[in-house]
């Protein structure tokens, strides 16, 4: 269960980032972005399969990308990602069963892994964006990465393919963003997101998104077999000028076998140089 939650904090997704698209040689984008995450976590009765509320964590991750265009075809960047644990709050406590029991000590044990990690490096990525083909409205990128998590004391190896389309409806602008990809470890574990942007006149545009990852092993415990996680956000962007643009949303998610369900209000600045 705690590797779940861990999972639910590390996957914060791009919103004012490049995506598919490619950065001109030896231009670059700074990307700094706050998430506030309350994650709240249900005890599934085994007797009827009911669901109810227990523990409600809340912290906050602290999100900073870079990206750089080394030459047409080549991108290279990094990302790290920390988080500042702010504790739980009890909601419900259930009779003592053996199930109970099980799964209250298992939610004792996410307290202490968060603190144990709080401040701490959470995750550190490093990728190569390369271009693969390019027209007047649409282009594929590939992107390998690798990623180093807590710290260091883990590792994931992984590959992306990018799909970005501009799109025009009457006088408005918007795109299409969609990847899909693997993220190996222990086992194999695809994703795939999508992004629909909506420029509302040449400062504002509104975003749609969706974060999808399945059979996530490489998290795995005795908890929680199987790591499911789909993730919907709402963002609004505001292109303060060419090179800065300011982002707010909220995101939402629910496990797949109603253990837990997450809510974010998140911020984002996003400096091209």
């Amino acid at each position: 269960m705690k590797k779940l939650l861990f999972l639910a904090m590390i996957l914060i997704n791009k919103t004012v980032f490049a995506g598919a698209w490619m950065l001109k040689p030896k231009d670059s984008e700074m990307i700094i972005h706050n998430e506030y995450k309350t994650l709240v976590t249900y005890y599934i009765n085994p007797t009827n399969n009911s669901s109810t509320p227990s523990k409600a964590f809340s912290f906050i991750v602290y999100d900073m990308f870079y990206q750089y265009g080394l030459n047409d075809k080549i991108n290279l960047g990094m990302q790290a990602k920390f988080f500042d644990y702010l504790g739980y709050e009890q909601i419900y406590a259930e009779e003592e069963t053996p199930s109970y029991e099980f799964f209250e000590a298992s939610e004792l044990t996410i307290d202490q892994d968060y603190l144990r990690q709080e401040n701490n490096l959470a995750e550190l990525k490093f990728f190569a964006q390369t271009l693969l083909w390019q027209s007047e409205k649409s282009i594929v990128s590939l992107q390998p990465n690798i990623s180093l998590y807590n710290n260091g004391k883990s590792q994931s190896f992984g590959l992306s393919f990018l799909y970005g389309l501009n799109f025009q409806i009457g006088i408005k602008t918007g795109f299409i963003n969609l990847e899909a990809g693997v993220d190996a470890s222990k086992s194999a574990s695809p994703r795939f997101d999508a992004t629909i942007g909506y420029a509302l006149n040449s400062r504002n545009m509104i975003m749609l998104q969706s974060f999808n990852r399945q059979n996530s092993k490489f998290y795995q415990d005795d908890w929680f077999e199987e790591s499911h996680y789909n993730e919907i956000r709402f963002s609004y962007v505001y292109k303060h000028s060419k090179a800065i643009s300011v982002e707010t949303g909220y995101a939402t998610n629910i496990s797949q076998r109603r253990n837990y369900i997450s809510e974010s209000i998140t911020t984002g600045i996003s400096i091209k140089f």
